[in-house]
């Protein structure tokens, strides 16, 4: 599966039809996500301005603080949609050249999410608690640290798969080879600790 979204001209995302305001949460999220440019390769993110952002970042950071709560239910909508949920999304978006979401009639490119993710996630000012963790979930899928077997499973531990072997197999053209059998080696030492220990 990891080729065909790593050969892919373009990714597209279908996150399900419109609901009542899930347009709304496009509009918020590309205008926020648009203000900015997030450099996810470096450790902490790095933030330049984007080619409609003021280089202060005031603009973008007013514009968040002034999500009322209709908004932020909006987006909670948005982000608790079960595309998100899902852990064999991690390769879809993370191997795509270039990924588009979409939802009903509208589309956002997942580098203008991810862009406006960093933001919300950044600020958490006045984030009804549910948003936050959905918005953190969201916010790993982009981190740099997620390249790496470890970080990576802890942090896809809230995604959701039907088999637990999913867990690995859906994740290993993510993480870096070496890492990967590194990784496995540990935890199949550990697990031999553990039931030689018990015998």
């Amino acid at each position: 599966m990891g080729a065909i979204y790593t050969n892919a001209s373009q990714v597209l995302v279908w996150l399900g039809p419109e609901s009542e305001d899930s347009a709304l949460a496009v509009e918020t999220l590309s205008l926020i996500g648009s203000q900015v440019e997030v450099d996810w390769g470096q450790t902490p993110p790095e933030l330049e301005p984007g080619q409609d952002g003021d280089p202060s970042f005031a603009m973008v950071n007013n514009a968040i603080r002034s999500l009322d709560d209709q908004t932020w239910r909006v987006l909670d909508a948005f982000f608790s949609r079960p595309w998100f949920t899902r852990l064999w999304i991690w390769q879809e978006v993370r191997l795509a050249n270039f990924a588009w979401v979409i939802c009903g009639t509208t589309a956002i490119s997942w580098t203008v999410l991810g862009n406006a993710v960093y933001m919300l996630f950044d600020q958490q000012l006045g984030n009804p608690l549910a948003v936050a963790y959905r918005i953190r979930d969201v916010y790993n899928m982009f981190s740099s640290q997620a390249r790496f077997l470890l970080s990576t499973l802890d942090k896809t531990n809230s995604a959701t798969c039907t088999d637990p072997r999913e867990r690995i197999y859906s994740l290993m053209n993510l993480v870096e080879k070496v890492e990967c059998i590194v990784g496995l080696k540990q935890t199949i030492l550990r697990n031999r600790m553990r039931y030689s220990s018990k015998s």
